[in-house]
This record gives C-alpha cells, structure tokens and sequence, in this order.
C-alpha cells in the first residue's frame, strides 16, 4: 500500500521541479530583458543630454565669436538657440538682452532682460541695461554719471560710450557723440556699429568726405553684411554709403 502510494507520489515530482525550473528561467530572462532595455534606455537619454549640451556650447561659442567680430544679428541668432537649449542661464540672457539692444532690437531686449530679473531679480548689470537703453533713445538725462563711471568701469566703458554716441547723436549733439565715438575706436578699432553712428554724426555735420570714410571703414570690416538681404534697424551702412554717393540728404 505504501510503495504503491510512493510509486503514485513518485513520477510527479520531475515534471514539477522541471516546470519550476522553466518558469524560474524564463522569469530570469524577463528580468533581464527589462534590466537591458532600462540601460539602453537610459543611455539613450544620457545620449541626448550630451548632445544637446554639446550644441548649446556650441551656440554659445559661436555668439561669442560673432559678438568679437560686431555681428551682431549672428550673435542674436546663436543667444537665442543657446537659450532654447539654457532657457534659464542668467549670464546668457542679460547677453542676449544687451546684444539685442545694440541692435535696436526693443522686443527682443525687454523680453531677454524681464527672464533675466525673474532669475537673478534686480542686479547692478540689468539697471545698467536700462540706462544704456535709456541713453542711446536720445534721452541723455545720464549722461554724466555714465561718463564718469567710463573712467573706473573698463569692462563696460566701450558699451557705455557706444551708447553715449548714439544718443548724442540722435539729440543732435554732435561734438559730444563724435568724442564718445572716438572713444569707443581707440578701445575697438573694429567696432562697426561705432563707426556707422560717428559716420552718421559726420553727415549730420555736413562733414560728408568723413561720413563716407567711416560708412565705407565699416563695410570694410564687414563685406558680407547684406549677405542675407536684411538689414538691422540701425546699421544699414549700405543705405548710408548710397545716401553719400547720391548727395540726397
């Protein structure tokens, strides 16, 4: 009676352990699967970070270039792909910010300078952002105290009297835009933007021989300017030297 129940129970246990055996395999493999399709995804992710911070470098490296030789609406393109990529780089977006006032850009400057104080909130280099704004519209009620600070500020005493310049120019005071300007190309010889304003000074003062020198100093430097057929707002020399040529003022 036992071993007929032993014989019974016996055979049964082989194809258990086996089915236990199966089902524990294909469980390890399935865990395994999922273990190599979590690292392939997280390589793949790790992949497109480096990439994407690889190209943001890139932009940034490019409008830094572009910004060393005055383009400035390369120097805005790059900024503004860099910042798709770094929405949130302070240093980036007050670059942006004053790279798009130079270049009379108004929207694209309040627009880079407002991220740029919800990040950093209010900074000396913002406030300076505004008075250079204010400065360069024809509103000189700054001009003073931006002078001085020319004269203890060197990191920003070129943007300063670029935008003294400007703003001289504008309010029709021309001797003192000329000076600033002057200014500006001593520490810049190559500064384009400078010299179509104090070629745009010379022309206000009937000094036409000299506006054409420094219209035609800034397509020097920059021949292929109108290479995409736009023009910024306050730097279309071409239009300048035309205007020269032509004697219509």
């Amino acid at each position: 009676m036992k071993g007929k129940i032993n014989l019974a129970r016996g055979p049964d246990k082989k194809p258990k352990t086996l089915f236990m055996a199966l089902t524990i395999e294909t469980l390890g493999r399935k865990k395994l699967s999922v273990i190599l399709i979590a690292i392939l995804v997280v390589a793949a992710w790790a992949g497109m970070i480096l990439v994407s911070s690889w190209k943001a470098r890139q932009h940034r490296e490019a409008a830094e270039k572009a910004l060393a030789e005055n383009d400035l609406d390369q120097a805005q393109e790059q900024l503004t792909k860099y910042l798709q990529a770094r929405p949130r780089d302070g240093n980036a977006l007050l670059l942006a910010a004053r790279t798009a006032r130079r270049r009379g850009d108004l929207q694209a400057f309040e627009q880079h300078l407002k991220a740029y104080e919800q990040i950093q909130g209010p900074t000396p280099a913002g406030d300076l952002e505004k008075q250079l704004l204010q400065v360069q519209e024809g509103d000189l009620t700054a001009e003073e105290s931006l002078k001085r600070r020319t004269s203890i500020d060197e990191t920003n005493a070129g943007l300063i009297l670029e935008a003294l310049g400007q703003g001289n120019v504008l309010a029709v005071h021309l001797p003192q835009a000329i000076e600033c300007l002057n200014q500006v190309m001593q520490k810049q010889p190559g500064n384009t933007l400078a010299l179509y304003w104090r070629g745009r000074a010379w022309e206000s003062w009937n000094q036409f021989e000299k506006a054409l020198d420094d219209y035609e100093k800034a397509l020097a430097f920059r021949p292929d300017f109108d290479r995409s057929g736009k023009r910024s707002d306050n730097m279309s020399y071409y239009t300048g030297v035309s205007r020269i040529i032509q004697g219509s003022f």
